[in-house]
């Protein structure tokens, strides 16, 4: 079974099996490419940050953003090389939220609904307890 895949504008016959093989490579390839760069990346920060060694220094907010930034530039920088090995356009990823506005606010509601399922599902069983609250004014001046 032949199907046709677009590159630089040209449709090139290949076969399912082709594609299956390459999807594979570019899975195994961009996993090699992001844990080499998360090491390259990483290596600078640990040594300007000997408490990220410690069990204590993963409790810190600010070092584990550090982390997410660090794999987050790690993996764009590794799809941009696969991406550029097979000639693909960066757009191939769908990053753009062009068109997804409603999809967004549908995925919000449905997140704040199930926060509040579980919330709700925790206090009715006894997991949670809430002790009181106190709403204070600000002063008048």
């Amino acid at each position: 079974m032949e199907t046709e895949e677009t590159v630089k504008e040209e449709c090139v016959a290949m076969s399912k099996t082709k594609r299956i093989w390459l999807a594979f490579v570019d899975i195994v390839l961009f996993t090699v490419l992001f844990m080499i760069f998360l090491f390259l990346f990483a290596i600078p920060f640990a040594i300007a940050f000997p408490e990220l060694k410690t069990q204590a220094g993963g409790m810190s907010v600010y070092l584990m953003m550090l982390n997410e930034v660090l794999m987050l530039a790690s993996g764009l920088i590794a799809a941009c090389m696969v991406l550029g090995f097979r000639k693909l356009p960066f757009s191939g990823l769908g990053l753009s939220l062009k068109g997804w506005g409603r999809s967004l606010l549908n995925g919000a509601l449905f997140v704040v609904f199930l926060y509040a399922v579980g919330f709700g599902l925790s206090l009715l069983l006894g997991a949670v307890e809430v002790a009181g609250g106190l709403v204070t004014r600000p002063p008048a001046c």
